[in-house]
């Protein structure tokens, strides 16, 4: 393999890093973003709901 082949060849290895990876790796980190601000969303309007439930319990306990 010459010397001009293996120029080309990390040219070219450089560029599908750049147009292929990249992106992929972009897409990856913005998705596992989003997922964790799901959970932490999700997690929150759970312990609401149960933050709820736990007033009304002792509002009807009191009742009684």
């Amino acid at each position: 393999m010459g010397p001009q082949f293996r120029g080309l060849f990390w040219h070219t290895l450089g560029r599908m890093l750049l147009l292929y990876f990249v992106p992929h790796l972009l897409l990856a980190v913005f998705f596992q973003f989003q997922y964790r601000r799901l959970q932490r969303d999700n997690l929150r309007a759970h312990l609401q709901v149960l933050a709820h439930q736990a007033r009304c319990f002792r509002i009807s306990a009191q009742a009684i």
